[in-house]
């Protein structure tokens, strides 16, 4: 099977796992505090520099709202992506097929990677803590640079 990374520079590698894991991070704090969250994005400029953003919800976002949210953030960075490098796209999602929630992860680059990425994850009884499933990759399409 062919993956994302035998067609990808070291460089976009680089950017495509930074972002992967600076997203996951911010979403497990989210999650932790007890939150929850809307989508958001995670971006890296053409300097280098890492910016999280968010679409004005009030906080959690009914998940009715996450598809129309996740367009409004594909826009903002598409009309921004003269100055992007790399850019994360970060949900949460239930996984039917295991019963269990996820962070989604859906990331691009503008050499053209793309990739996705789902870290099922399920919260402690009585605890602030999070117990992650295996980090699945799967094949996405290009949406920011398309």
């Amino acid at each position: 099977m062919t993956s994302w990374r035998d067609s990808a520079s070291e460089a976009s590698q680089a950017d495509l796992d930074g972002l992967l894991n600076a997203a996951i991070e911010m979403a497990s704090r989210l999650l932790i505090s007890g939150r929850g969250f809307a989508p958001f994005s995670v971006t890296t400029s053409t300097d280098s520099e890492d910016v999280v953003g968010m679409v004005q919800t009030g906080g959690d976002a009914p998940a009715s709202e996450s598809p129309t949210l996740v367009e409004q953030l594909v826009e903002i960075m598409r009309g921004e992506r003269d100055q992007l490098r790399a850019a994360a796209i970060v949900s949460h999602v239930r996984l039917k097929s295991q019963d269990t929630a996820a962070i989604s992860v859906e990331l691009e680059h503008v050499e053209g990677a793309v990739m996705a990425a789902v870290l099922p994850y399920s919260k402690r009884r009585f605890s602030k803590k999070l117990e992650y499933g295996e980090l699945q990759g799967m094949d996405s399409d290009a949406r920011i640079w398309s």
